[in-house]
């Protein structure tokens, strides 16, 4: 009865951890695997963590890590470019 509460217990654990290990990895910020403009993917620093091709600004804008070029999320889910004035 023991063994019987304890497996189900640890299958309980590992479904749960599955979760947390699935949710963990997706980004509530779902964007493109490459910058639209100069199309730099993500690349890791020294330490080897890796680091998306973009920089959040304010208000929901992005920022290039490469080539430094601006997005904004248009009403349709792409990125639109903003051009400096």
């Amino acid at each position: 009865m023991l063994g019987a509460a304890m497996t189900f217990l640890f299958i309980v654990a590992a479904i749960i951890v599955g979760l947390v290990v699935f949710f963990g990895m997706l980004d509530a910020e779902v964007m493109p695997l490459s910058c639209p403009a100069c199309h730099a993917g993500a690349d890791a620093n020294i330490a080897g963590v890796r680091r998306p091709w973009y920089v959040v600004e304010r208000s929901g804008r992005v920022r290039c890590r490469a080539c430094y070029a601006r997005f904004r999320e248009s009403p349709d889910g792409t990125l639109a470019e903003e051009r400096d004035a």
